[in-house]
């Protein structure tokens, strides 16, 4: 098939050309009907449900807000040092070459943008949830994964991080929040 279309337009040059050119006007006029939305509510369903979630996300101060997670393949070999290196080179070479474009820049967790991040989740946690969720819910309250969770929690707690997970913690001790995202 791909031989007779080669042969037939080697015979037939300016009909080539032709289908070529009007194959890129075509790309170029629906190129240009693209319009970009900065609403990520209009991505979501109209639902009773996510009418809630649409209003939380409009009246956030995060939705302005571009997230970008840093990770490891490997996840066995994970060091926080090379992690925290990256982080702080990808932020200066940001600042550095788009300070115009950007007003600030947080590469380091803020300790009151991630507790009101948890805040606005766990008081609106029915919106984010679902039918298979209350399976989840109900193994994570199960007394054996309580008690492992706990111990988790006990050991987060007694590092460096509990300074800064304290509050998440006592909030949501069996993790439902974490389990659900």
């Amino acid at each position: 098939m791909f031989t007779r279309i080669y042969y037939y337009f080697k015979d037939h040059r300016p009909v080539l050309f032709v289908v070529f050119f009007t194959s890129l006007a075509l790309l170029a006029f629906f190129a240009s009907r693209i319009r970009f939305e900065e609403d990520i509510s209009k991505v979501l369903p109209n639902d009773k449900k996510i009418e809630k979630l649409n209003e939380v996300f409009q009246n956030s101060k995060f939705a302005d807000k571009l997230v970008i997670t840093a990770s490891l393949k490997d996840t066995a070999a994970i060091k926080p040092e090379t992690l925290t290196a990256f982080a702080e080179s990808f932020a200066g070479e940001i600042n550095t070459s788009l300070n115009r474009y950007i007003s600030k820049i947080y590469y380091k967790a803020d300790d009151d943008i991630a507790l009101s991040l948890f805040n606005t989740i766990n008081n609106n946690l029915p919106v984010y949830l679902d039918e298979k969720d209350y399976a989840t819910i109900d193994s994570l309250i199960a007394p054996q994964t309580t008690r492992q969770t706990l111990e988790q929690d006990f050991k987060t707690l007694v590092s460096p991080a509990g300074l800064a997970l304290k509050n998440m913690i006592s909030r949501d001790p069996v993790g439902i929040c974490d389990c659900l995202g």
